[in-house]
């Protein structure tokens, strides 16, 4: 079940790299650097709102929802519980915000751009997305995605035509969140029938969710003050700049992290059980795996920045070339980190030490972008991301040494080195061929992974057998 989930939700992620790359690269052309700058600025400003109207519900949910899924009474009660928590955060979120837009002197257009995409806020709210996730439904968040992706996607080139049509794509993406929300609401009566509750147990629920929300508000701090601050410093060409090389990274990232997110279930069970046996064994088997991934990932993508970065917004987007590069470094140190947070602590009920690691990263990261941005621009803020991400990681791994230890084997990341300087050989070698850029690519994806992976399992064999 495990792998399966793995495997859909590495699908999902797939897609979600896929299908917006394919309109990524007509969007920054289309809507050029300024207009793709203003949107990526208002979504940074929406993203500390839809964090406190979330209010960690979702990983809350997940967690708690999984080791109680079997009792329909107890699954009912709680879920209705925590959405009428959720949807009293979702007010206060609003309030906020239509003061913020009233009482900020900002232009005409970002404050449009804002109240359009906060149209997520209540979307997110309504959809609860994590009923499903509670019940491992990840075919049906499979399909849910994809599909409405691709609606999306037709929809953006048939209706963007011009830099002027920045208003529609954003029109566009609010309609998505609306999809998803009815179809979750829809589909999700199956297991439960939402509804509000004149009086939720705050006595219970309130502490670990407002201490899995200060721990996401901090996450998100030190991942978007960089392009809140490039906007307010900089400028919106700096940001639309800055914002190809993150969306790169974060696809990457995604995708990594997708193991993690469908094994949540899993180890809870696990936990509730009382078998840490198992519970060892599956944490340590999905790290394995994440250190075989990651570090290949890490190195093609450093390899391929230049390609990727003319692939996807042309010429006039290669200054992101020097951003993406710091990122690829700070890739390992991200996933590690969103492990050690969500398979590890969150599950243990150890929210507070990742509270404590997120707060010191989010404060670190804030202080750097003062210093680092004004002097240096996207080239600075990717700087201190990378620095917040090594924080960050070294806090949680500290923090996770009492309930989990690694059980690794000797010499197991050995394969991995010798396949990461298979994969740097190849790009280097098909670089002396001068092919065209998307051909070059396509090419040393191919070539790297296979190399990567025949090395890997070859060399793991003859380590087995010296051993």
């Amino acid at each position: 079940m495990i792998r399966r989930n793995a495997i859909l939700n590495s699908i999902r992620q797939g897609a979600s790299i896929i299908l917006p790359l394919i309109s990524f690269p007509y969007l920054t052309r289309v809507l050029q650097s300024g207009n793709y700058g203003k949107v990526a600025f208002g979504a940074s400003i929406v993203s500390y709102f839809s964090l406190l109207a979330a209010l960690g519900v979702q990983t809350y949910s997940i967690r708690e929802g999984s080791r109680i899924r079997e009792d329909k009474e107890k699954i009912t009660e709680f879920a209705n519980q925590v959405f009428t928590i959720n949807m009293q955060a979702t007010l206060i979120a609003y309030t906020l915000l239509c003061f913020m837009l009233i009482a900020w002197d900002m232009e005409h257009d970002i404050r449009l751009i804002i109240a359009i995409q906060s149209v997520g806020i209540i979307c997110a709210t309504l959809g609860a997305e994590w009923i499903p996730a509670i019940y491992e439904e990840y075919l049906y968040i499979t399909v849910r995605s994809i599909g409405i992706q691709i609606i999306s996607l037709v929809c953006i080139f048939i209706f963007v035509k011009k830099k002027e049509d920045y208003l529609i794509y954003i029109l566009i993406t609010a309609c998505t969140s609306v999809m998803t929300c009815i179809v979750n609401r829809l589909y999700s009566r199956k297991y439960i029938k939402l509804k509000l509750i004149l009086k939720p147990d705050y006595a219970k629920h309130l502490k670990p969710v407002i201490i899995l929300f200060a721990n996401s508000m901090m996450i998100t701090i030190y991942l978007n003050s960089d392009i809140t601050m490039l906007g307010i410093f900089k400028g919106e060409t700096d940001v639309g700049i800055y914002k190809v090389a993150v969306q790169i990274y974060t696809v990457v990232k995604s995708v990594l992290n997708a193991m993690v997110v469908v094994a949540i279930p899993k180890i809870s069970a696990h936990l509730e059980r009382k078998d840490f046996s198992a519970y060892g064994k599956l944490a340590s088997d999905m790290l394995r795996a994440l250190f075989v991934l990651t570090f290949p990932a890490l190195t093609g993508l450093f390899m391929l920045s230049r390609n990727i970065i003319y692939i996807v917004g042309g010429e006039g987007y290669l200054s992101a070339v020097a951003p993406l590069r710091i990122l690829c470094f700070a890739l390992f140190a991200a996933v590690v980190g969103n492990f050690c947070v969500n398979a590890i602590l969150i599950t243990n009920r150890k929210e507070k030490e990742a509270l404590i690691a997120t707060v010191i990263s989010a404060a670190l990261n804030v202080i750097l972008n003062l210093i680092f941005i004004p002097a240096m621009g996207y080239r600075g803020a990717a700087f201190t991301t990378l620095i917040a991400e090594v924080v960050v990681m070294a806090l949680l791994a500290f923090f996770s040494r009492d309930v989990f230890t690694y059980k690794g084997k000797r010499g197991e990341f050995i394969p991995v080195a010798f396949g990461i300087f298979g994969i740097i050989g190849a790009c280097l070698i098909i670089d002396r061929f001068g092919l065209e850029i998307v051909l070059d690519t396509v090419l040393k994806i191919l070539v790297s992974v296979l190399i990567y992976f025949g090395i890997y399992f070859i060399t793991s064999s003859v380590w087995r057998k010296i051993q």
